[in-house]
This record gives structure tokens, C-alpha cells and sequence, in this order.
């Protein structure tokens, strides 16, 4: 059972307010009244607005003004109950809290009274921070009412029968999880659901436990989880016998090493500074609230802000006072959003390309690390945080806990941790900017730099000579455009890559990112075009080769390789659409800029000149058209060959993977033959060879007889029964000579 030692004082308390409140209707604090009622939650509801702001003691007391005192006796229990569960909130900002409300009531504050002692008010549920308190208040003010209006055999059938009651609290059309409902569930049956207020962090658990216990994966709904939690405690109470399992801390791995303690501030701090971040500065920045932005940031490589959209802030020129007059004229803001407007502002003119952000989610954690690799640009083609910059960052998996005592962060989304005259940290950031790079130092580890490539290493892994792949990557880099043309099998996509290293100078593929076309690819995926939105109506949405260029453009001495595999399967002049002119290499400047198709008045558009497109063509395939003499004469072609007579081909399959001799010769002979027969075929050629990469091994222990006759059954003799669909007798006869003396 999950009655922790911790807990067993604020359960003895729930119970009393359990028969008192709310099955008697009663109080906890004022033995003659009747204060949890309908008709006071009621009252109390009618004074949450549907959207709150905040809920701070002020807040509550202005907006409850002129209710009667049982209301206000009501909400300042509302709050007490509140404070049990906790834990993130001190025990002395509770007592104050309190004792202004008591204060507010006129009465005297019942300090000796067990129900406010620190043991009671220590809190004992995870939960998160209290900065949505309002819309819990709500929540329980309308459960409360609901609760009120069920009769006495109804409550009693759910206060005997834990899910009915789990079910019953969520029905509630509310498409937010609440806190509370999960401190109701754990208050009033604590033998049965867990002391944890974040459907998330449930979710959690079971994920980690079903890894190392006999416990069946999640399924249904959030009730289905409470219910694998309480078997997961009756399994590690059985493996634990005598020992007190807390799930929130339970360690599933043996602890690793202690974590170096965090030292002294550095004699010469400005040394420290300069060895680590240069000249350049360091800001804190909110990923969005409760770090729901994370994720983007992560995975699109850039950071942004958001608020009521008021357009491009550079034409408003990023200026403090023009974007604080714009924000006021949306009508969106009771109040002078003074302090959004410094943060885009700083955002837009103060960061610079070099500048090292941190990401953090709430007061709590840091999320990651990254470093500022574009200007401001103005992304129109989100629902939201317009406002964005291209950032490399460093992901901290897990996040890094910030140490209680450093918690005491300023409530803003954007905020200079470095001066921007001394270039070095402000003052009372000092301590907090040390001691964080310490922690997530150690949570990541000394990152390892990208592995240099080259030529040499391109030839290792290739079965064409240097001198070749020498001159296709220097095609490629005069070019910028280059597609590579073949047969099915001759390594088309493990040669791409391979060249997209060689100009990077390094194994690196984050500047890499690649697609495939199909007959249903158009202009509006690739370069931009109108979405439908949730709301029935429809938004201008950038493709991936302009989100590409975008990040490019931001990043200009780093090359850009965007792969399109299959090129030729869409159609290509309605896919590039105008940038047929803008992709050739002479006019990649913005004085060939043009107006796309669906940009705005005013609006134009240029391939930086760090782009490099490399495309992919299957030769075998008789459902593509030819590729037209428009788009063929801006790319460079390279035909590719099968590699079976090749030495190094012959070398990676014995040396390396200890295939049996005689069985590579039996594949180099066979697949010779082959192909010299389609060759000659007038009706196929060259183009419908096939390729030696469907006899390189992916996994070790490959390279049988079973092997080759697997791939020949259910790879080579499909294609070639497609090669020879209306001559049947000449697709069996090179299947059957390919499995002579095999199965």
C-alpha cells in the first residue's frame, strides 16, 4: 500500500475531512458551519473567470471581496487542502498564505491547531508547480457541486468501489488532466492509487517498470493506469518484504557513481567565463509553458518565442518601444506587457549569432544547451512562436535538475544572464551560471567533436576507385547539383551520404536531410503552400526545401545537403516550380531572388549559395518518365554500375565478413551472367541491371548458402520476373541458373 511514512499524518487528515466536508458538508476548521455546499462552491466558481490568470492570495481575496464569510471560510479551507498535498511550496510561504487569509477573515490564525503544524503542511503528493492553481480551483469547485447533487447511495457505491470513483472524478469533459483529481483519488483510497498528481509522471513509471517486472504495457485509460501502478506496488512489496516502496524514487538500476560535487566559484570567474563561452554572451529562455516547446526546438534545431502574433518584428525594427505599442494595439493585454516586449526585442536585436542559450523548463530543470547558429526570421507558417532562430543545441535526456537553493529564477521567457558591455555574467547570476554548467557538464558528458571525413574514409567503404569518386565529388561541389543514375542495387544512397561527408569534412548529419519523391509529391510539400487549420480555415505553410534553406542561410559556412531519393518518381517541374532557375549554381545570390507562388506581396526568395542538392534515380523503373531536358540541364549526372568484378567488393565479403571463397566466386559469376544477358536484351539494357548491394551482408553471421538462395528467391527473381513480365520462359530460366546446384 502507498500510506508512506511521510504521508501517514496528512491521511489522518483526510479522512477527518472526508466524513466532515465531504460527506457531512461540514468544515475543518469551523465545527458549526456548513461550508462545503453546493451553493457556497457555486459562488465560488461564478468568481473563477473561464480563463484565469493567476490565483495568488491578492487575486482570490479582491475577487471574493463581497461574498458572505462562510464563502470565505470556504475558500481559505479550498486553500489549506490545497497546501496538503504540495510539496514544492515551502512550509513557511504556506503558514504566511494563510495567515493573511485568516487575516482577511478577521479572525485569529489557529497556529496551535495540529492541522497547520509544518508536518501537516510538508506536502506529499509530486505535483506541479502551483502556477495553474486557478484552473484547479476550479476543478474542484465543479466536482464539488457534482458530488453534491448525487444521493447518498450513489456516493456511498463510489466511495466503496476505488475505479468506479477514479472514473467518476475524470468525467468531467476537461481536456487538461487536474492535479487535484489525483490527489482526491490518493486522499480517500491511499491503498490504491499512488501519491503522484501528474498523469505524465504515472504514465512513467509504468513504462519504466514494465522493462523489469511482469507487467502488461498500458492500455485503456488513465484509470488502467492507476490500477498497473497498484500491481507494480504488490510486486516490489513482495520482492522488498519489510522495506517501504516509494515508486516516485525507486531506483529500477543500481545507482551509478555520485555526481562530482559542484566546487567553489573559480578564483579568476572572468577566465572561467572566457575559456568556456569566448566573447560572446549567455541567455536563459523558457521552452514554452512547462517546456511543451521542447520538443520543436529539439528536433527543428532552432528556438523561438511566442505571444499575440504582431508580424515580422524586423519591421518594427526590433525595437523595445515599437513592438510594446503593437502588442497594446491587439487589445490582447490588460496590462502594460512591458516585460514581453524587452523579450522580443531581445530576442530579435539583442542575441547574436554565437551566443549560448539555455534551455529550461519552468524553474525546475535545464533541457539543453545550445548555440545561436542564425538571425531572426520570422516563421508565418506556424500556429504559433512566430519568432525564431536557428540554434545547434545540446539536449540534456533526462533534463538537469536545478538545486532547490537555485531555483530563484526571474518569471520571464528571455533573460541575459551575460552584460552586454563586460561581456560577463551579471550580477547574481555568477553563482547560478557555474553552478549549471558544472551540472550539465556532467550530465553530458565531454561531447565528442564530429569524426573528420575525407576521401580516404569515403574509400573504404565504397567499391569505386579514387580517382573516380574524386571527380564526382568535385562535380558536385562546382556544380551544387548532382543526381546519381542506376540500376536497382549499386549503392545510390550509401554513396550520397558518403559525398555529403566529404563536403562537410566531417560525419556529420544534422546539415543533412533527406526525402523521397513519389507520384503525389507537389510544390506545396517541397517549397510552400496553404494547409487547412483546426479551426476549418487555411494557413500558409513553408515545405521542407524552403525550411532547409532557411536553416542554410542562417548557417552560411557550413555546406547544406539536401538528398532526394527516387527524383525522377515525381514530377520534378512541378515540384520545383520557379526554383528550376533558382537551384542553378550561378544564381544563387539574392539578385536572382524571385516571387514564389503563393509569397506574399513584396516577398522573394533565393537557394543560398551553401545548398547542395543531390538526387537519387532508380534506371530500372518503367513507370518513371524521362527527366526533362529543363531540369537535366541543371544537374550533373553519374552513372552508377554494379561492382561484383570489383577487387574491394570481393575483399569486404571475405575479409571482412568471412564469406566462404568459393561462394562469392559462385555470386561474382552468376551475377555477371545475369547481367550480361539483360545488357543485351533490347528491350531492357543496361539500365535494369542489378546492383551488388543485395549481396552485402547487414548482420554478422550472414553469408550461407541459405543466404544467397533467400536473397535470389525473394528479391532478385521477383525483379526479374517484372524485367521479363511477358516472357515468363526467360525470367525462370535466369532464376533457375542462378540457383544451379541450390535449393
Amino acid at each position: 500500500m502507498s500510506r508512506l511514512k511521510r504521508a501517514e499524518t496528512v491521511l489522518q487528515a483526510a479522512e477527518q475531512w472526508k466524513e466532515r466536508c465531504l460527506l457531512g458538508g461540514g468544515s475543518m476548521f469551523w465545527e458549526d458551519k456548513k461550508l462545503w455546499t453546493a451553493e457556497n462552491f457555486q459562488v465560488l466558481l461564478d468568481r473563477f473567470p473561464e480563463q484565469p490568470q493567476s490565483m495568488t492570495g491578492p487575486v482570490l481575496r479582491e475577487r471574493l471581496d463581497d461574498v458572505s464569510a462562510d464563502v470565505k471560510r470556504l475558500a481559505t479551507e479550498v486553500r489549506w487542502f490545497d497546501y496538503l498535498s504540495e510539496p514544492k511550496i515551502s512550509v513557511g510561504r504556506k503558514t504566511r498564505a494563510l495567515r493573511d487569509m485568516w487575516e482577511w477573515l478577521g479572525e485569529s490564525y489557529p497556529a496551535d491547531n495540529n492541522l497547520v503544524s509544518d508536518a501537516m503542511l510538508a506536502g506529499v503528493v509530486k505535483t506541479n508547480m502551483a502556477s495553474h492553481r486557478a484552473y484547479e480551483y476550479r476543478f474542484l469547485c465543479e466536482r464539488m457541486i457534482a458530488w453534491e447533487s448525487l444521493d447518498a447511495d450513489q456516493q456511498s457505491d463510489l466511495l466503496d468501489d476505488p475505479w468506479a470513483f477514479g472514473h467518476w472524478i475524470r468525467s468531467k469533459e476537461d481536456p487538461r488532466p487536474r492535479m487535484l483529481l489525483n490527489v482526491l483519488c490518493y486522499f480517500l483510497f491511499p491503498d490504491y492509487f499512488e501519491p503522484i498528481g501528474s498523469d505524465r509522471g504515472k504514465v512513467e513509471i509504468v513504462r519504466e517498470a514494465v522493462q523489469h517486472l511482469d507487467v502488461r504495457p498500458i492500455r485503456g485509460d488513465p484509470v488502467a493506469v492507476d490500477r498497473s501502478l497498484l500491481r507494480i506496488r504488490e510486486l516490489l512489496e513482495t520482492e522488498n518484504p519489510g522495506v517501504e516502496v516509494d515508486l516516485l524514487n525507486y531506483s529500477w538500476n543500481p545507482p551509478g557513481p555520485s555526481p562530482e560535487p559542484v566546487p567553489d566559484l573559480p578564483v579568476d570567474y572572468e577566465a572561467w567565463y572566457r575559456h568556456r563561452f569566448g566573447e560572446t554572451r549567455v541567455w536563459l529562455l523558457a521552452a514554452g509553458k512547462g517546456g511543451n516547446m521542447w520538443s520543436r526546438f529539439r528536433d527543428a534545431g532552432v528556438a523561438s518565442v511566442g505571444w499575440k502574433d504582431i508580424g515580422n518584428l524586423r519591421k518594427l525594427g526590433c525595437a523595445q518601444k515599437e513592438i510594446l505599442q503593437a502588442l497594446i494595439n491587439t487589445g490582447e493585454y490588460e496590462n502594460k506587457p512591458t516585460n514581453i516586449a524587452g523579450a522580443l526585442s531581445n530576442f530579435c536585436g539583442e542575441v547574436e549569432v554565437g551566443d549560448t542559450i539555455i534551455a529550461r523548463r519552468g524553474h525546475q530543470q535545464i533541457l539543453g544547451v545550445g548555440k545561436v547558429v542564425g538571425d531572426y526570421y520570422y516563421d508565418s507558417s506556424r500556429q504559433d512562436h512566430w519568432h525564431t532562430r536557428r540554434v545547434h543545441w545540446n539536449a540534456c535526456e533526462p533534463p538537469v535538475d536545478i538545486p532547490e537553493e537555485n531555483q530563484g529564477i526571474a518569471v520571464k521567457a528571455l533573460i541575459p544572464i551575460t552584460d552586454k558591455k563586460t561581456l560577463t555574467p551579471i550580477k547574481d547570476w555568477e553563482k547560478w551560471l557555474y553552478i549549471m554548467v558544472r551540472l550539465v557538464d556532467q550530465a553530458l558528458g565531454s561531447p565528442e567533436p564530429p569524426e573528420p571525413y575525407g576521401v580516404d574514409e569515403a574509400l573504404a567503404d565504397l567499391f569505386i576507385n579514387g580517382e573516380r569518386f574524386r571527380r564526382i565529388l568535385s562535380v558536385f561541389r562546382s556544380r551544387k547539383n548532382l543526381i546519381l543514375q542506376g540500376p536497382p542495387g549499386t549503392g545510390k544512397t550509401f554513396i550520397a551520404r558518403r559525398l555529403a561527408w566529404c563536403l562537410l569534412e566531417r560525419k556529420d548529419s544534422s546539415p543533412i536531410e533527406m526525402v523521397q519523391f513519389h507520384q503525389s509529391y507537389a510544390y506545396e510539400d517541397f517549397v510552400q503552400g496553404y494547409r487547412p487549420t483546426k479551426t476549418g480555415g487555411f494557413t500558409l505553410q513553408n515545405g521542407v526545401f524552403y525550411e532547409f534553406c532557411e536553416r542554410a542561410r542562417y548557417d552560411s559556412s557550413t555546406p547544406y545537403v539536401f538528398i532526394i531519393d527516387e527524383i525522377n518518381r515525381g514530377n520534378m517541374s512541378r515540384i520545383f516550380g520557379e526554383l528550376l532557375m533558382l537551384i542553378e549554381a550561378d544564381k544563387r545570390t539574392e539578385e536572382y531572388a524571385a516571387s514564389l507562388t503563393y509569397g506574399k506581396m513584396g516577398d522573394r526568395f533565393f537557394v543560398p549559395p551553401n545548398v547542395y542538392i543531390l538526387g537519387m534515380m532508380n534506371t530500372a523503373d518503367r513507370s518513371l518518365a524521362v527527366v526533362d531536358y529543363a531540369l537535366r540541364r541543371r544537374f550533373a549526372f553519374e552513372e552508377l554500375t554494379p561492382a561484383f568484378s570489383s577487387p574491394k567488393f570481393r575483399s569486404h565479403l571475405v575479409d571482412d565478413n568471412g564469406i566462404d571463397p568459393e561462394l562469392v566466386d559462385v555470386i561474382q559469376k552468376r551475377m555477371d551472367a545475369l547481367n550480361r544477358k539483360i545488357r543485351e536484351d533490347s528491350e531492357l539494357g543496361s539500365g535494369f541491371e542489378i546492383g551488388h548491394s543485395y549481396f552485402v551482408p547487414n548482420e554478422a553471421g550472414e553469408g550461407s548458402d541459405t543466404w544467397y538462395d533467400d536473397i535470389v528467391k525473394t528479391q532478385i527473381a521477383p525483379l526479374l520476373r517484372e524485367y521479363w513480365f511477358d516472357r515468363s520462359g526467360d525470367a525462370e530460366r535466369a532464376v533457375k541458373d542462378l540457383l544451379a546446384g541450390g535449393s
